[in-house]
């Protein structure tokens, strides 16, 4: 359960902070930043424990009817998603605060506790930026992966991720 609400998480962030984003054609929107830092920190506890349990637990043990290679690629693929994770808790406040910023929390602002940091700020954004298109990338490989299990492979998999 703990997985699929992570999943809803990331996938809400993902789409609100992309589209807060200013493009060619279109102003940044606060409000959808907004939204994006308010899961975001809200969430912020249970996505830390979500990675430091999968850490801990460990990854779930081959189906016998699941091929070595494709399980290895997906255990690592899984851990590196969750890296990416860790990576956006700490670039996503890093963002805000090294430009001196708040962290606007519904209507709450928690205060930066440092001085604007041009330099920090510009590698923090970049990283934000890289990690968030990872992980886009990632749930799109994703999904074919649960498409490859359930349709090609019919090896369990996908029953093993909706019944745990």
């Amino acid at each position: 359960m703990c997985c699929w609400l992570t999943a809803a998480i990331v996938l809400t962030m993902l789409m609100a902070g992309t589209l807060s984003q200013a493009g060619p054609r279109r102003p940044a929107d606060p409000g959808l930043l907004r939204l994006h830092t308010s899961i975001g920190i809200t969430a912020y506890a249970l996505l830390w424990g979500r990675v430091i349990w999968r850490f801990t637990v460990g990854h779930p043990g081959r189906l016998p009817n699941q091929g070595p290679i494709s399980f290895t690629v997906g255990k690592y693929f899984h851990f590196a998603l969750l890296v990416a994770i860790c990576v956006m808790l700490i670039s996503g406040p890093l963002v805000a605060w090294s430009a001196a910023n708040p962290i606007q929390v519904f209507a709450v602002a928690i205060p930066s506790p440092m001085t604007e940091a041009p330099g920090l700020h510009r590698i923090a954004r970049n990283v934000h930026g890289y990690a968030g298109s990872f992980i886009f990338l990632g749930m799109i490989l994703h999904v074919a992966a649960v498409f490859k299990h359930t349709v090609i492979n019919q090896d369990g998999t996908f029953e093993k991720i909706i019944i745990p």
